[in-house]
């Protein structure tokens, strides 16, 4: 197994463990018969074979989900696993406390509940999935206030961490991340974003690290009118479920609950469609696949057979599936290489990749997806004409790298790599004097930069002043004592 695989199993196989927990304890519970009431005519034994069974199958799907490799892939993403392993383990104590063990179990739920809090901001959506499951499942009599005690200290939870984080951010919520978007216009554009979510979940062979978000503007829009579409469907199946069956409607519940914090589009990075935000939805989808298991359970042979087949299609095209997505996630080259396939028109993966090809040394790329960059992006940053001096530096063109470094210090001035990048190409050009000047402005400006110092040692030495060199030479040791043994 290759390590990004080795990884990808380790990550995920402990949660997996634990939905397969979670989603055998719901069925168990929900006590489904065949008329989907709370009601059973088959033995205890049988019921539990069932759920078993049904559970493993859940469980597989969600083991085998292809939309888990971002969120376990990439080491951004252990905030999401996170928080579903702590907020998982959490709910798992919540439905299971006893009368004898009550409030240890509670406290237990509580501190963990807190811990996923910590791991990622959108912990928030368990306390209603916990409220929620109490309304499906729970014997309370909700005409006194004793059933709502046990939510206080989630309640608690949630105060003191939007207190910490007020503070320490000095806002709750993020600046506007989408300032060209009315407010009118980020309402509609949940809709479709709904619509996206969804499909991913269901559709999962179309994945991107970088998914361009493309605003919808009107209601008229065809996918602002699809998105409707599929949200009252989506309504009317919670509604028809709530009366029916309530396992099946936490299970939508379980998909929706999540997403809603994705639908602040305003407080949501440029990639408001990102794969690691449906790790816990998957779960809800997991739920729902475990359900139409048991429900198969009392059908006839054929239906249960057509079930199985579907099933065993679904879950070898989801492991193909897992399988060559990790290896996109096996390096940037590979990762951002895929990325540009499926989103040429955006410069930040443009930009991703020609850095990831400078890494490698490949500058004719480079500099070829540094060009899209500048192509697609109307306001390029200071760092995007840095590396492309690089490049043309590296290439021999001494002219148009100047030119590229004397543009990014036009728009940064202060960018201390940028005057780095010049002073090279000057001291590569016989300019020493000149490319001092921009080492020496360089660590002005950067004191902790430890190439300047490398570079001015070396033009020092070629002036002769052998003085000066060894002072830069010792700055280099002293900030990165292992500096020159990695470039020997």
């Amino acid at each position: 197994m290759s390590p990004i695989l080795g990884d990808f199993f380790n990550g995920l196989l402990g949660v997996t463990l634990l939905v397969f927990l979670v989603i055998f304890n719901l069925l168990t519970r929900s006590r489904i018969g065949e008329d989907g009431k709370g009601r059973t005519n088959k033995d205890s034994a049988n019921l539990d074979r069932e759920c078993v069974i049904a559970a493993f199958i859940a469980a597989l799907f969600f083991g085998v989900h292809p939309v888990h490799a971002e969120a376990v892939d990439w080491i951004s993403g252990i905030m999401e696993l996170a928080f579903t392993l702590f907020g998982l383990i959490s709910f798992q104590l919540f439905v299971n406390r006893a009368k004898n063990k009550e409030r240890r179990r509670l406290a237990l739920s509580v501190a963990l509940f807190s811990m996923a809090l910590l791991s990622k901001e959108t912990a928030v959506v368990l306390l209603p999935l916990f409220l929620l499951y109490d309304l499906c499942f729970g014997e309370e009599d909700w005409s006194t206030t004793a059933p709502y005690w046990k939510y206080l200290p989630y309640l608690a939870a949630v105060t003191i961490y939007l207190a910490l984080r007020s503070h320490a951010l000095g806002r709750l919520v993020p600046i506007d991340m989408h300032p060209e978007l009315s407010t009118y216009e980020c309402i509609l554009n949940v809709l479709p974003l709904f619509m996206q979510h969804l499909w991913k979940l269901v559709w999962p062979f179309d994945l991107n690290v970088f998914h361009v978000f493309h605003p919808v503007r009107s209601i008229l829009d065809p996918r602002t009118l699809l998105g409707l579409f599929v949200s009252l469907c989506y309504l009317a199946s919670l509604c028809v479920s709530w009366k029916r069956d309530r396992l099946l409607f936490f299970a939508l519940c379980l998909i929706l609950v999540p997403l809603l914090p994705l639908f602040y589009i305003r407080a949501i990075a440029p990639v408001v469609l990102a794969e690691q935000h449906l790790y816990l939805p998957s779960v809800g989808l997991s739920l729902l696949i475990g359900r139409i298991a048991v429900w198969a359970a009392s059908r006839e042979s054929s239906i249960r057979y057509a079930l199985c087949f579907l099933a065993l299609i679904s879950i070898c095209s989801f492991s193909a599936k897992t399988v060559q997505r990790n290896r996109v996630w096996k390096d940037n080259l590979s990762l951002w290489g895929d990325a540009v396939k499926k989103s040429p028109e955006s410069a930040f993966v443009h930009e991703s990749l020609a850095g990831a090809l400078l890494n490698h040394g490949r500058m004719d790329e480079t500099i070829e997806h540094y060009l899209m960059v500048l192509e697609n992006d109307p306001t390029p940053s200071a760092r995007t004409y840095s590396n492309i001096g690089i490049a043309y530096s590296a290439k021999g063109l001494k002219e148009k790298a100047i030119r590229s470094f004397d543009r990014a210090l036009e728009i940064r001035p202060d960018y201390a790599k940028a005057h780095v990048g010049r002073g090279i190409a000057f001291f590569e050009e016989g300019w020493t004097d000149r490319a001092i000047t921009e080492f020496e402005r360089a660590i002005e400006l950067d004191p902790y930069l430890v190439e300047a110092y490398h570079d001015l040692s070396v033009a020092y030495s070629k002036k002769g002043d052998r003085s000066a060199a060894e002072a830069a030479r010792r700055q280099v040791s002293k900030l990165d004592p292992a500096y020159y043994e990695r470039k020997h």
